[in-house]
């Protein structure tokens, strides 16, 4: 999950906030809402991943000495039928809403990259969002 683009986390992340705007923590699962956001913004910022491999690592971030269960396993195919299901929920609640204008864009265009020495504005892009 940490190899995904800057700009599709920063899309999962309004996609998260924009729900939440809406809707109470008390009703959905925060985790749950995260990794079907992720998976959203993965297919909206052209940079798709397959299901398993998206609950999988959100499986590894929120459970770190938890081992993860076969891929094959009940557990697993209930996480991704969650997340299938959160996904019509998030699209709703967007209103089908999916286009997102990030600043970051405008910033790396806008960056004088031959005076920071910097191949492309895209490469600056990764460098200011890289902590």
């Amino acid at each position: 999950m940490s190899r995904r683009p800057q700009l599709t986390i920063a899309t999962a992340m309004v996609f998260y906030h924009r729900f939440f705007a809406f809707k109470s923590y008390e009703e959905h699962d925060r985790f749950n809402i995260a990794t079907t956001a992720l998976f959203l913004a993965s297919k909206v910022e052209e940079t798709p991943r397959k299901l398993k491999d998206v609950v999988t690592e959100a499986y590894k971030t929120q459970y770190k000495s938890t081992p993860v269960p076969e891929t094959e396993s009940r557990e697993l195919y209930e996480r991704k039928e969650k997340v299938l299901i959160s996904e019509r929920i998030l699209l709703q609640t967007l209103g089908f809403d999916l286009s997102i204008e990030h600043p970051y864009r405008h910033a790396a265009r806008s960056l004088d990259v031959e005076k920071l020495g910097v191949v492309s504005a895209s490469t600056s892009l990764e460098h200011w969002w890289t902590p």
